[in-house]
C-alpha cells in the first residue's frame, strides 16, 4: 500500500491510499499497531515498549502510515474510482482516528508470516481490502 500527503479531489476528501506492485518508497511503510478501542475489539497490542509480538491470524489491528501518521481507514463511502467501498488515510497527523481504522488479519496459520498471504477485511463494514489492475 502507498499513500502520501495527497488528498481524494472527490468522495471523502481524505487522504489517497493507493495499491503498488512493487513499493520501493518510503510511501508504501507502515506501522502495525493496537487497534483503536483495544478494550472493546478484545485485542491485544502488537507492539509493547518496542518489543514486536507476534500478530495472530483473527487479530483486530491498525496500520499507521509512517510519513503522514494517518492511519489506514474505510468507510461507507464509494471510492470515486472504483465504485467499490472507499479506502483512505485518516487522521490529524498524530496517529489518532476512530473505528472505522481497524482491520482483522485473516490468514491460514496461527500467526501472520513474512511471505505468506494475508487479507485485511475491515473490522466494522467486513469488507475486505482489495485493489484491481483495470480501475
Amino acid at each position: 500500500l502507498n499513500s502520501e500527503s495527497k488528498n481524494l479531489g472527490s468522495g471523502s476528501g481524505q487522504q489517497i491510499v493507493t495499491a503498488i506492485e512493487n513499493p520501493t518508497t518510503l510511501n508504501a511503510l507502515w506501522w502495525v499497531r493496537e487497534p483503536n478501542d483495544p478494550d472493546s475489539r478484545g485485542s491485544a497490542a502488537a507492539c509493547s515498549e518496542g518489543t514486536a509480538t507476534p500478530i495472530q491470524c483473527g487479530q483486530i489491528i491498525r496500520l499507521t502510515h509512517l510519513e503522514t501518521m494517518r492511519n489506514l481507514h474505510s468507510h461507507n463511502m464509494k471510492s470515486p474510482l472504483s465504485r467499490q467501498q472507499e479506502v483512505s488515510g485518516y487522521g490529524q497527523g498524530d496517529g489518532k482516528g476512530d473505528n472505522g481504522d481497524d482491520w482483522k488479519v485473516v490468514c491460514s496459520s496461527k500467526y501472520w508470516r513474512r511471505e505468506s498471504r494475508v487479507h485485511l477485511q475491515h473490522a466494522d463494514s467486513g469488507k475486505f481490502l482489495g485493489a484491481s489492475s483495470t480501475v
